[in-house]
């Protein structure tokens, strides 16, 4: 397990050898899980035991225990429902096994409903009674669900500490890796790496772009159809505000049955309507556990160079939002005394927000700049306390 670091520490080389090592891993259980599950063929074991006959079903049947404690629920199902090949002794050896069955309720439900004649009651409790034991086949896919949401904690810690430092080298590195992971978890984070940088043009290309190489599953493809016209909707709002027709959009999908879909949609219309007060988390850095919680500005669509600071009046960081004209790549950001004395700089990218940190900064009042080319664009006062 890896320890993710703070944001404000900078990237290197080693924390993409991390992600390797982390991607190797998973995608080595996930291959073993593969081969174990159903002994490797899973669809073709399924169609077998679906259109076993009974003079074949000891045949069968020696080979789903040989296969056992990996044999798949679905593989169980289909064993349950053909009950002229499986009598009930079968299923209850089938079931002792296979102890990932006997936990798992669509079995359960076939047994109790789908199948015409039911198991003998003396089987179902004896199942019912069975040890709590975990299968081999259940540690395997524990194994993989930590791995996967250690990869993708790790991914997300990467995107924010590039977002404070736009180095080309890991934005390239971070597009790259992850769309080796062809996995539907992966999909949204590469929209959402380009959408976060201001890569707009790429986000629409590839939110357009055939999925190759990627395996997904009926409802994981309406998922992504949900997906898709939200991301059509943030990328037409990059720098223009709702229309009518966005805006009830947005509020349909709010209603999705997807939480994906839902909490991207919400956060979306919350922050577009400036009736609604929003609060932004600030990741404070390391030493500082607490969250705390700055009342930030509004998107004002009509007014490039924007610059706002939260909090105001401020103690230990300020959180600095902007947003460059058009064509500008670049800017400074500093914090000057009133006398203009510079104190600490720091260059970002086209748009904020941005954490600055107050240390070393004694109770008064001082001025956040925005500069570009050696100009100043715009100015704000702030306090310390």
């Amino acid at each position: 397990m890896y320890v993710l670091t703070s944001t404000d520490i900078p990237l290197t080389t080693g924390d993409f050898e991390k992600l390797d090592s982390l991607c190797a891993v998973s995608n080595s259980q996930k291959l073993l899980y593969q081969i174990y599950l159903d002994g490797g063929e899973s669809e073709v074991l399924k169609d077998e035991i679906r259109t076993c006959y009974p003079w074949e079903s000891y045949v069968m049947f020696d080979r789903l225990m040989a296969i056992s404690p990996y044999l798949s629920e679905e593989s169980m199902i289909e064993a349950v429902l053909n009950e002229a090949a499986f009598p009930p002794a079968m299923i209850r050896l089938l079931m002792l096994a296979n102890p990932q069955c006997l936990h798992s309720a669509t079995v359960w439900d076939a047994i109790y409903y789908k199948r015409i004649t039911p198991l003998p009651e003396s089987i179902i409790q004896e199942l019912l009674n069975a040890p709590e034991n975990y299968s081999p086949l259940e540690q395997m896919r524990a194994e993989i669900s930590w791995t996967q949401l250690q990869k993708y904690a790790l991914f997300d810690n990467l995107l924010e500490r590039y977002r404070n430092e736009q180095l080309s080298w890991a934005f390239d590195s971070l597009v790259s890796k992850s769309k080796q992971q062809k996995e539907f978890m992966m999909i949204p984070f590469i929209v959402n790496l380009y959408l976060n940088t201001s890569r707009t043009q790429e986000a629409s290309e590839f939110i357009n772009t055939p999925l190759t190489g990627y395996t997904l599953d009926a409802e994981q493809e309406n998922e992504w159809l949900q997906l898709k016209a939200f991301y059509e909707i943030a990328i037409s709002l990059v720098n223009s505000a709702p229309n009518a027709e966005q805006t009830e959009q947005l509020q349909n999908m709010m209603q999705s049955q997807y939480a994906s879909v839902s909490g991207r949609a919400k956060a979306l219309y919350y922050t577009c309507n400036t009736n609604y007060p929003l609060t932004e988390i600030i990741k404070l850095p390391v030493g500082e556990p607490q969250n705390k919680s700055v009342k930030t500005r509004r998107i004002n669509y009509d007014e490039p160079d924007r610059l706002s600071v939260n909090p105001n009046p401020a103690h230990d960081f300020i959180s600095v939002d902007y947003k460059l004209e058009p064509g500008q790549e670049k800017a400074v950001i500093c914090i000057a005394d009133i006398t203009g004395r510079k104190l600490s700089c720091k260059t970002v990218g086209k748009q904020g927000p941005v954490l600055m940190e107050l240390k070393g900064l004694v109770k008064g009042f001082y001025i956040c700049t925005l500069e570009s080319n050696g100009s100043i664009l715009k100015s704000v006062k702030f306090s310390v306390y």
